[in-house]
């Protein structure tokens, strides 16, 4: 693994998006796995502008998301297919078909399902992912077991509480364990 240690977010994003292009230069069929949030909102903009730019090809590039709100339909602006859409795939040349995103409706059939087309690409070459505030990774919440896959997840209160301040209220969209009455968050 590689480290870099970049002075501000402008430069990370750069630097990012540099690695991005390499692996697609080299692999142009490569398979990433893209988080939403505040973090990667420079690097889609420096993927975006160098394949205005420079031609970067993402035509033969396979996406899949790193999570959806369970409940939020994928129209609705808070949902993680429009975050992408609106960020990133709609502004560079992805084939829909190379696009699998969660279901926002799903169960753990559907986790299944994910992680079946995801071995059926090959897996995942570059995963892209931040770290919340509460030290979640692409929302294995702290506990999480190493080995996790695609899953349905409960989000932790710290969790839910930044997503709020993102301007996301899952607490009116994520559906509900009857069993034990805690909020379900996100397949991821």
């Amino acid at each position: 693994m590689v480290v870099y240690i970049e002075p501000d977010q402008d430069a990370l994003a750069r630097r990012a998006a540099g690695c991005v292009a390499d692996l697609l230069l080299a692999t142009p069929c490569a398979v990433l796995a893209l988080p939403t949030g505040r973090t990667p909102l420079g690097l889609y903009r420096e993927l975006v502008r160098m394949h205005h730019e420079n031609l970067l090809d993402f035509s033969a590039t396979r996406v899949f998301s790193l999570d959806e709100y369970i409940g939020v339909p994928p129209t609705d602006v808070r949902s993680f297919h429009s975050y992408l859409r609106e960020h990133f795939l709609s502004r560079v040349n992805v084939v829909p078909d190379n696009v699998h995103l969660l279901p926002s409706s799903a169960d753990d059939n559907d986790c299944e399902n994910y992680e079946t087309a995801i071995r059926d690409a090959g897996g995942i070459d570059l995963l892209i992912a931040g770290v919340g505030t509460n030290g979640h990774i692409a929302f294995n919440e702290p506990g999480s077991p190493q080995n996790s896959r695609t899953r349905l997840v409960t989000l932790d209160s710290i969790t839910r509480r930044d997503a709020a301040d993102g301007g996301r209220d899952c607490s009116h969209y994520v559906a509900q364990d009857h069993s034990s009455h805690r909020d379900r968050g996100r397949c991821g």
